[in-house]
């Protein structure tokens, strides 16, 4: 919020992960009611990965707390706080939900979201999160 307010006439893009942008999401609120216009992209690999690899890697699937999470609707929940909101399952989709949440951003001047639904990969395995 802060950079799209400095920067009033920039585009903002703020990229997460499902996990981060579950522990974010009421800031939607926040930026429609105020007007704040960023647009929130998010990988949906249904998991906080940064956490769970380490500790599938330690303690086995069996022992993964809390880190496997279902492919969250996040962009309804934007839609419920007055944001735009997109779902995205295949790369024919991306451009068309990017086009349509920049003119939420740049025209309408709503925050929007694009929840893009995407698989598990072995990016920066073997690194540890503490």
């Amino acid at each position: 919020m802060a950079a799209k307010l400095a920067r009033p006439n920039a585009r903002v893009i703020v990229v997460y992960g499902d996990g981060a942008f579950g522990l974010h999401t009421m800031e939607l609120e926040a930026m429609a009611r105020q007007g704040i216009a960023v647009m929130c992209l998010i990988g949906n690999d249904a998991g906080w990965t940064q956490i769970r690899r380490g500790q599938v890697e330690f303690f086995g699937e069996e022992r993964a707390v809390a880190t496997g999470l279902a492919y969250t609707r996040y962009e309804e929940v934007a839609r419920a706080l007055g944001c735009h909101g997109e779902w995205v399952e295949t790369t024919a989709e991306l451009g068309p939900a990017l086009e349509r949440a920049f003119h939420a951003t740049d025209v309408l001047h709503k925050p929007a979201v694009v929840n893009v639904k995407i698989a598990s990969s072995e990016f920066r395995k073997g690194s540890i999160s503490v």
